[in-house]
């Protein structure tokens, strides 16, 4: 299997599907190879579409409160930066926000008000985010069923029902195509610096304009102010061997892990939990699918569990 390199320092990683299932706490185990990893003094940096208060539920404040200031929360595709304080606890203001220093409050309104507007032309029925499972047995498969989070500087749409319809004449359809194209026409019309992106495998993120996963790496390897009291032995992000990428969507077609790729040199290694196309990948990068034998979070543990398993945590 693919070994676990020792010599990394920082790790950039998503969060759904990487860590954790989507809506779901990631597992016991799971936490316990985070905390091996922070013991050894290095960084995480979790980057994910997901909001804040989902990442630190799910994730973060699982994790013991002497090692949270080892911990960097990219939320809502890099809009804003979160740390925490020696002691653990969330820092009173992120290193930057776009949304709050860029938006102003009628732009805020005008935000829900068009997406409630397209809500309703296509009748769709909004639930609160659960996990998978749960949803599709209280939703009966309704494919107008949607889950709904506003995380503040995103809206998410979750069409868990409606990314792969098949229709009569047995082709397949992804709602979220349509709706992204309203969802843009409207953004346009308003003059709104708010775009519809693809996420994860049925998300449709609404998110603020040119920001990505690249914003927040780029922000925090190239912000003196932003980095000072992690101890990010780096040389901002220069040394390829002391940085890795873990993620589970690079695919160009729909994948937002490949942004992680993008805001690094080249030769940065990620490891792709996700049995992709080799295709659909960006060339040029050092990407690696995962070889082991499970996918996703469970084969983010397996990566994890091959190196500690063997030599332990060296606290």
């Amino acid at each position: 299997m693919i070994s676990f390199n020792p010599s990394v320092k920082l790790i950039l990683s998503d969060v759904d599907e990487t860590i954790a299932d989507v809506y779901t706490d990631a597992e016991s185990e799971m936490i316990e190879r985070l905390e091996d990893i922070l013991k050894e003094n290095r960084h995480l940096f979790l980057i994910s579409g997901g909001g804040l208060e989902s990442i630190l539920n799910r994730v973060a404040l699982k994790i013991a409160p002497q090692l949270r200031h080892l911990i960097l929360i990219g939320h809502c595709s890099g809009a804003e930066v979160w740390g925490f304080t020696k002691e653990g606890d969330l820092r009173d203001r992120p290193f930057y926000s776009i949304y709050e220093d860029k938006f102003t409050d009628k732009q805020k309104s005008l935000f829900r008000k068009l997406t409630e507007q397209v809500i309703t032309e296509f009748k769709l029925e909004t639930f609160p985010t659960m996990p998978v499972s749960e949803f599709i047995k209280i939703t009966k498969k309704d494919p107008s069923s949607i889950m709904y989070v506003d995380r503040g500087p995103q809206i998410t749409l979750e069409l868990v029902n409606s990314y792969n319809m098949k229709a009569a004449d047995g082709t397949f359809t992804d709602l979220r195509v349509a709706l992204a194209h309203r969802f843009d026409q409207l953004f346009k019309e308003n003059d709104l610096p708010i775009e519809s992106s693809l996420g994860g495998v049925f998300a449709l993120d609404l998110k603020i304009k040119g920001v990505s996963k690249i914003t927040a790496i780029r922000y925090i390897l190239d912000n003196d102010m932003a980095i000072h009291g992690y101890d990010l032995a780096l040389n901002k992000g220069k040394e390829s061997k002391e940085i890795e990428i873990w993620g589970d969507k690079f695919s160009t077609i729909s994948g937002s892990d490949r942004y992680m790729c993008l805001a690094m040199p080249k030769n940065v290694r990620a490891i792709d939990f996700r049995q992709e196309p080799l295709e659909e990948l960006p060339q040029g990068y050092n990407i690696v699918i995962w070889d082991g034998e499970k996918r996703l979070q469970q084969g983010c543990l397996e990566y994890l569990n091959s190196y500690f398993n063997n030599h332990g945590s060296r606290s």
